[in-house]
């Protein structure tokens, strides 16, 4: 996770994380604070998981540059 992101779509050089990792912090969350970059797709797919879960979310897109 220390490894500098690749500028594409496919991540590498870092495991993926477990297929449920958003329902299992979801079920512990009280709230949601985002703050996705223009091609953020996890923090995306966070923000979803949480809405569908009942929980407020605000979300705070980060400047385009």
């Amino acid at each position: 996770w220390t490894s500098p992101r690749p500028n594409r779509a496919e991540d590498t050089g870092r495991p993926e994380a477990v297929a449920d990792l958003a329902d299992r912090m979801v079920k512990y969350a009280t709230h949601m604070l985002a703050f996705p970059g223009p091609k953020s797709k996890w923090t995306k797919r966070m923000e979803e998981t949480a809405q569908k879960a009942g929980l407020p979310v605000v979300s705070i897109p980060l400047p385009m540059e």
